[in-house]
């Protein structure tokens, strides 16, 4: 395994390819999903009931092809999303036709060192067992304030797919305080999920699961990983050494 100093950082075209792979992944595996991929664009409908969970990625939209794969993503009946690389004048123009409104801007981040989570007293993490995967949607609802069926879909892949998806909790005295997921895919690790439900927030637990997912994928040979930030988590991000390399506009169905 190389050094974390000699792999270096991403580009903004290596990271969005992470982040096109990643959602095709997604659709291609998800029963009932799907997923087109050329490239430059990707169209994704998982079924999972979440704006961001089905859509069209591009880094440089095409008018004609994003329109138009917006269309059949919408066709599809379900919650979704239009992201671009922020300033895209094709993507604006093709969200807005499709009644789309902004959402909040997702930093595209990488890192390709170990990270510097601080130790956080009588926090054990762990890697979930498949018989256990349900624990992440369960944490995983109380954190995001949804319904824990929502991550059925998620948790039913990750028994299928534990060589690629690996699920964490975040636990003080036996009580789980924290989750998330890392997708092992393109000899890098995309982190998802990082959720603490609100009672056990600002203790340091979202990010140690972070570094967790991070470190352990290093170890087994990862070249970096990545990630899109919200609002809230891009500051512990930051802390923990991440970069930002993209800024991607979100814009969301009703």
């Amino acid at each position: 395994m190389r050094a974390a100093a000699e792999r270096g950082p991403a580009s903004s075209e290596q990271a969005s390819s992470l982040l096109l792979a990643a959602r095709a992944w997604l659709g291609e595996r998800v029963p009932g999903g799907w997923s087109r991929h050329d490239g430059d664009h990707v169209a994704s409908v998982t079924g999972i009931a979440a704006p961001t969970m089905n859509g069209v990625w591009s880094a440089q939209p095409d008018a004609g092809r994003f329109s138009e794969w917006l269309s059949s993503v919408r066709d599809a009946g379900v919650p979704y999303c239009a992201q671009f690389a922020s300033g895209s004048t094709t993507g604006r123009d093709a969200a807005t036709a499709a009644g789309l409104t902004r959402g909040e801007d997702a930093p595209l981040m990488y890192t390709a060192a170990r990270t510097a989570a601080g130790v956080v007293p009588d926090l054990v993490v762990r890697r979930l067992e498949a018989g256990e995967l349900g624990m992440h949607a369960e944490v995983a609802a109380a954190g995001f304030g949804a319904p824990a069926a929502l991550f059925a879909p998620l948790v039913a892949l990750g028994v299928a797919e534990r060589s690629a998806l690996h699920f964490y909790v975040a636990e003080v005295e036996g009580e789980p305080v924290a989750t998330g997921l890392g997708l092992h895919l393109a000899d890098h690790v995309g982190v998802f999920n990082i959720a603490t439900p609100p009672e056990h927030r600002r203790k340091g637990y979202g990010a140690a699961i972070t570094a967790r997912i991070i470190d352990d994928a290093l170890a087994v040979g990862a070249r970096g990983a990545w990630l899109q930030s919200s609002a809230e988590g891009h500051s512990v991000y930051r802390r923990l050494g991440f970069d930002d390399v993209a800024v991607w506009e979100c814009w969301v169905s009703d």
